[in-house]
């Protein structure tokens, strides 16, 4: 992938499902338009894997697949995708979910990032996307690590929240602070986001 001045291989890891009837497509493209090979974990319980095969056939992405049939634990799976990196060997490893999508110019930074002594991006977030245009709170509202360099031994383990890398976490001195923001589309419909507050009230008491 171009990055800039750099060719380098960028690799996505994200948790795959259907959480939109429409959207889900776009941002699977998004996603898409900015690597060269995709790491998937797939809850076979919610998304079938053969409609990945089929995306794979239409972005012409190799495409490796991981099939799940527990219920979703993000740190497990956050470890199972890093582990999935270990035989593609990238370079660059973006890690957004599967409901984000990156501003334009994305790839003109990460090329940036490249030719630095950094191993990570932090990466801040707009407010939430709205299918009316409604007002939304910007979620999360603090810098997560969605992007980094790919070295061999990386892990979630112990999970240091943020999406940080074990390895990276809390080291500012090894961070990058993105210039380019996120797009999230967590709260689309007025359901998605009342069912997105009420998660987050129950994981930590307020949103």
């Amino acid at each position: 992938m171009r990055c800039g001045d750099e060719d380098l291989k960028v690799v996505a890891m994200f948790m795959f499902h259907e959480w939109h009837p429409d959207l889900w497509y776009n941002r699977f493209c998004d996603i898409a338009s900015i690597v060269d090979e995709m790491a998937i974990r797939i809850d076979t319980n919610k998304t079938s894997p053969e409609l990945v095969k089929r995306l794979q056939n239409e972005t012409g992405l190799p495409i490796h697949i991981k099939l799940v049939t527990h219920n979703f634990n993000a740190d497990v799976w956050r470890e199972g995708l890093i582990r999935q990196l270990d035989q593609i060997k990238p370079d660059i490893v973006v890690a957004l979910d599967s409901d984000e999508a990156f501003e334009a110019g994305i790839l003109k930074e990460i090329g940036a990032f490249w030719n630095t002594t950094k191993k990570a991006m932090m990466c801040s977030f707009n407010s939430c996307c709205g299918d009316d245009g409604r007002s939304l709170p910007v979620y999360p509202s603090k810098p997560h690590m969605k992007i980094f360099k790919w070295e061999p031994g990386l892990t979630f383990v112990p999970y240091m929240g943020y999406a940080q890398v074990t390895q990276y976490a809390n080291r500012r001195d090894l961070h990058w602070m993105a210039v380019t923001k996120i797009n999230h589309y967590c709260m689309w419909t007025k359901e998605m986001e009342a069912a997105k507050r009420e998660e987050v009230k129950t994981r930590y008491g307020r949103f």
